[in-house]
């Protein structure tokens, strides 16, 4: 999944460090500039400049509908400036669990070319930062653009739990190098996917064997059972939408005047045995 926030970049100097430092904002100032809940932005040191437009965008390997447990996805942040007239540029990025309300972060980063991992408890440079638990992805030093453009390329492990939704939260500077006055920060871009935990079931249910498909759905759901299944739709607040029985055929379900979102498919066979799936409605 990736979205693209459009957004007006204001900047005239990324976070500069002297000529001796490779550090990044974060571990030459301790800055947490993602504007996810908890964080700051790049205007709590910089003052605002020029105007320059552009846009940021996070991007995940295979645009997964759901997070898998213990996976490492390819990643990156791509920033472009269409005022075409910035120097450099620079970037960070978080990833929170639920909608950020929490100081832990989840997951690992892994860092790439021109980027490095910054940890509030443990600095690359002397100075003591505010130790939130919290982990980034930045950029080495201000980074100059090739067409209007830089990508960022990294990698980031999921955990082995998790509940709810995982966000990203990515905060970017365009520059034009001047130095530390004038200078500004632009809005960040955000996506959140599901967290693809397993849901709980009464027993393993080895034996109940039920297809779905397709998931994600649009309109119309299919369940197929050779034995005789009860199932119910609930939504993630755990409110019954719809129950019904199969008897060793195909049921479809309607679903194209649903709301969009996560739904949990419960099915049980007359001996008991339980199993949830988790339903993608677009």
């Amino acid at each position: 999944m990736i979205k693209y926030l459009y957004l007006l970049l204001l900047a005239t100097s990324i976070l500069l460090t002297s000529s001796s430092t490779i550090e990044g904002p974060g571990n030459y100032f301790c800055a947490n500039a993602t504007n996810a809940p908890g964080d700051g932005t790049c205007m709590n040191c910089h003052v605002e400049g020029n105007l320059f437009e552009g846009d940021i965008q996070i991007g995940i390997e295979g645009d997964p509908i759901f997070i898998e447990p213990s996976t490492t996805y390819d990643m990156y942040v791509t920033i472009n400036n269409t005022s075409e007239n910035a120097m450099s540029t620079g970037f960070q990025i978080i990833a929170l669990e639920q909608d950020g309300n929490t100081n832990s972060n989840v997951g690992t980063w892994i860092a790439g070319t021109e980027n490095e991992i910054f940890d509030t408890g443990n600095p690359l440079n002397t100075t003591s930062c505010n130790n939130s638990g919290r982990i980034y992805i930045e950029n080495i030093l201000p980074q100059s653009l090739v067409n209007n453009s830089k990508t960022w390329n990294f990698q980031w492990t999921s955990p082995e739990q998790a509940s709810g939704t995982i966000n990203f939260y990515a905060g970017g500077l365009l520059t034009n190098g001047s130095g530390l006055e004038g200078d500004s920060y632009f809005s960040n871009d955000i996506i959140d996917i599901p967290f693809s935990s397993p849901v709980s079931s009464s027993s393993p249910a080895q034996s109940l064997v039920v297809e779905t498909y397709p998931n994600p759905v649009v309109s119309k759901l299919n369940i197929k059972s050779e034995l005789e299944v009860k199932y119910e739709l609930t939504d993630q607040l755990g409110r019954l939408i719809m129950t019904g029985k199969i008897i060793g055929a195909v049921e479809t379900l309607h679903m194209g005047h649903m709301e969009k979102g996560v739904y949990i498919l419960t099915l049980t066979n007359p001996s008991g045995e339980t199993i949830s799936k988790k339903i993608l409605k677009l």
